[in-house]
């Protein structure tokens, strides 16, 4: 009997021992990595992805030349991107970014086809992804309409659950305008979202135009508070409309002591009051 049970003893140890072995060759090799990705599942449900040319470890970071994920609502392309993640929460459904970095993002919102699902969600509840910081050299939005927005040096911090998404902190660059932000996303039919975020517009030999702003509601119907604090001060309030479609807003704003100086006007220029209303589209 008790030689049975070492026989027992020790198959199981051999078993737990090439377990181990085949987790640590996944984990700490290359060839470990690329092993893993060649039998991840194309089509996964309503998503499909594709992953193309990984190299590096899942323990020390790894990167691929081209990553896809593609939904019935959006679609995601990164290339040139690289990452490093924590091992251990990987084991209770959690990915967690210590930093992922790419030359290229591209997320295409698409047009809905189907009538939309009563229990919205960005991931299956079982599933988290959090990003300690993520950065990406050019960050492309397509909306529905085929409008494309390019942003440059986009990077954040934040966790995607199931029902919300959460932003720590959001930095881009759009042309002249630098933004930062912090707020969350709810999914829903219509996405929503609210939060707060300062912009600045810097325009070489012209003074600096800063404004405060928040925002709540969501991508049909966005409404949001202001202060322009820079370079003179205003007070705006404004909806931004079909942000995902047909993207217009409107607004109102008082303007106080406007003063031409700031613009290198002469010592005798008056500051004023004034009020406005403006939409563009």
């Amino acid at each position: 009997m008790k030689r049975r049970l070492k026989i027992a003893a020790l198959i199981v140890g051999l078993l737990v021992s090439v377990l181990l072995c085949f987790v640590a060759w996944i984990v700490y090799t290359e060839a470990g990595l690329r092993f893993a990705v060649a039998r991840l599942p194309e089509k996964m449900g309503k998503v499909t992805l594709k992953i193309e040319q990984v190299h590096g470890t899942i323990a020390g970071g790894f990167g691929a030349a081209l990553v896809d994920v593609d939904h019935e609502r959006t679609h995601v392309r990164v290339e040139r991107g690289q990452a490093r993640v924590n091992i251990w929460p990987l084991l209770v459904g959690r990915i967690a970014v210590r930093d992922a970095r790419s030359d290229l993002t591209v997320v295409e919102v698409k047009r809905r086809l189907q009538p939309p699902d009563n229990d919205q969600k960005f991931l299956p509840r079982f599933l988290s992804i959090s990003a300690e910081h993520a950065y990406t050299k050019s960050l492309v939005i397509v909306a529905p309409n085929g409008r494309r927005v390019e942003f440059s040096e986009a990077s954040g911090a934040g966790i995607v659950g199931s029902k919300t998404i959460r932003i720590f902190e959001g930095n881009i660059i759009y042309g002249i305008l630098q933004a930062r932000a912090i707020g969350e996303l709810r999914a829903a039919d219509v996405i929503e979202l609210r939060g707060e975020a300062t912009t600045r517009m810097i325009i070489e030999g012209q003074p600096e135009w800063r404004a405060d702003a928040n925002f709540d509601g969501d991508l049909d119907k966005l409404p949001l508070t202001a202060t322009l604090q820079e370079p003179f001060r205003a007070d705006m309030r404004g909806e931004l409309l079909e942000l995902s479609s047909n993207f217009h807003w409107i607004g109102k704003a008082d303007v106080h002591n406007f003063d031409l100086r700031a613009f290198g006007a002469g010592a005798r220029s008056a500051s004023s009051r004034a009020r406005s209303t403006w939409a563009a589209r």
